[in-house]
C-alpha cells in the first residue's frame, strides 16, 4: 500500500525503512539537538514510548495534548524532532509501516476503496495479539462487506507488553455482529492433566467466552 500510494504520502516509492538501531540513533540525535543528555535519557526508553503510542494509533498531536509530566513532554518534543529526521531521510520506521498505512486508509476514502475492492476477504491469525493500529487497518479494509475471518484464543493474550489489545478479540462479535463463532476445543498437544489444570485456572477469568478444552491424549505425568 505504501509503495503504491507513495505519491499521496509524499515519499519515494523505494523509501528507506529504519530498523531499531537506525531509530535509536535518530532518537539520540534528536535528544542532542534539543539539548538533552543522551546518557541521562535512554534513547531506547523514549523510542519505546513513541512506538507504544503509534501502536495505540495515537498521533503526535494527540500525545502532546495529553502530556502532563516532564518525561511525556520531553518525549513529545523528541518525537517531533525524530519525525523531522525521518522525513529528511525519506524514511519510515517499523511502527510507521502500520501507522501511516492506517492514517492513509482512514483519511483517503478514494484510496481505501481501491483496496476494499481488491481484497474481498480479510483473514487474520492470532487475533488476540493485534494492537490498536492493526485493528484499525483490518476494520478499514473490511469495509461494508464485513467479510472477515479471524483465528484467535481469548485465553492466550501474552503480548500485552508489546501493545497487544485483548479488547480486539473480546469485542469482535460487537464489531462484526453477523460473524459466526466456531469454538475449537479439542487439544491435540497436551495431556489431560495439563488441560484439567489449565481449565481450572482460566475459568476464573470472567471476561471471556466460556469454552472447555478436551483431549483424547492420555492422563500424562503429574504437574511439577
Amino acid at each position: 500500500i505504501l509503495k503504491e500510494q507513495h505519491v499521496a504520502l509524499g515519499i519515494p516509492r523505494h523509501f528507506t525503512i529504519y530498523d531499531r538501531n537506525d531509530s535509536k540513533r535518530a532518537v539520540k540525535d534528536a535528544l542532542e539537538k534539543l539539548g538533552f543528555d543522551a546518557k541521562q535519557f535512554d534513547p531506547m526508553k523514549i523510542l519505546g514510548a513513541i512506538s507504544r503510542e503509534k501502536g495505540d494509533y495515537v498521533s503526535h498531536e494527540q500525545y502532546v495534548a495529553k502530556s502532563k509530566d516532564f518525561f511525556s513532554t520531553m518525549v513529545g518534543r523528541v518525537w517531533e524532532e525524530y519525525t523531522a529526521i525521518l522525513r529528511k531521510e525519506q524514511a519510515l520506521d517499523f511502527d510507521d509501516l502500520l501507522y501511516v498505512t492506517a492514517r492513509l486508509l482512514e483519511k483517503r476514502e478514494d484510496i481505501r476503496a481501491i483496496y476494499t475492492a481488491r481484497w474481498k476477504y480479510i483473514h487474520i491469525d492470532e487475533y488476540q495479539d493485534t494492537n490498536r493500529v492493526q485493528y484499525v487497518i483490518s476494520k478499514l479494509l473490511t469495509g461494508e462487506s464485513q467479510n472477515i475471518c479471524v483465528v484467535g484464543d481469548i485465553d492466550q493474550n501474552i503480548y500485552s507488553w508489546r501493545g497487544a489489545n485483548i479488547e480486539n478479540i473480546l469485542n469482535f462479535e460487537k464489531d462484526y455482529p453477523s460473524a459466526q463463532v466456531i469454538l475449537l476445543e479439542e487439544n491435540y498437544r497436551s495431556t489431560q492433566t495439563i488441560l484439567k489444570a489449565a481449565n481450572a485456572v482460566i475459568e476464573k477469568n470472567v471476561v471471556r467466552r466460556k469454552k472447555t478444552l478436551f483431549t483424547n491424549n492420555g492422563e500424562g505425568e503429574r504437574i511439577a
